[in-house]
């Protein structure tokens, strides 16, 4: 099984898109979780970044139960990563049987930027075959839209902003694994969605696109 993460923020079409590659079969991708995942991964980038727990993990002496680290020689970080993401795999994604494509789509990547870069290097390190679709959208178009009315629009065009130069600072250092569509583009021209299909490994079947677009979503 691989996986695909759609990567954006709030009202940008990012469940339109979740709908849209779930009509292809084989494929689940799930919907927002309150960013579990983020804290799964900080649990396993302390666990393992550690310098105190990496020094007696190397160490040849076995600390005695007086020792405050005692029995953390044992531990192995990779190994707890990986534990981490097949739990949240089995727990959260709960992929049907025949999934050949699993993943979620979240709008949260950007509310704790300095955890950022690591949350990425853990979904690229522990989910096999890990893809990245960046969406965005128009911001004079997320502003209008959903809870963001309610908000200062200078403010609301400032987060999109700092949002949008993260995510897409990430995609450019990492095109090989991510690829970038925009919401107000693709809902005009469905072949622009050909391109994240092709890096997926997905067939594009445009007249089943167009199925799943039809459907009006009520969130």
């Amino acid at each position: 099984m691989r996986f695909v993460f759609i990567v954006s923020y709030g009202r940008s079409g990012s469940t339109l898109l979740q709908k849209i590659l779930n009509s292809s079969d084989g494929v689940c991708i799930r919907g927002e979780n309150k960013d579990v995942l983020l804290h799964l991964a900080k649990a396993w980038a302390i666990f393992d970044e550690d310098i105190e727990m990496q020094k007696l993990r190397k160490s040849k002496t076995v600390p005695h139960d007086g020792n405050p680290w005692y029995g953390m020689h044992l531990t192995d970080g990779p190994r707890f990563g990986q534990g981490l993401a097949d739990l949240f795999t089995q727990e959260v994604l709960c992929p049907p049987e025949g999934t050949r494509i699993s993943g979620f789509k979240e709008i949260r990547w950007s509310n704790e930027p300095d955890w950022f870069e690591m949350r990425m290097a853990f979904l690229k390190r522990f989910f096999p075959g890990a893809r990245f679709i960046i969406n965005t959208r128009s911001h004079e178009g997320v502003a209008n839209s959903g809870w963001w009315q309610n908000y200062d629009r200078a403010d609301v065009f400032t987060q999109l902003r700092q949002a949008e130069d993260l995510l897409m600072s990430w995609m450019h250092r990492h095109q090989e694994i991510s690829c970038h569509v925009h919401y107000d583009d693709y809902i005009r021209n469905i072949e622009l969605l050909r391109p994240p299909y092709e890096m997926i490994g997905l067939d594009f079947d445009p007249q089943r696109i167009a199925s799943a677009m039809e459907v009006r979503l009520k969130h």
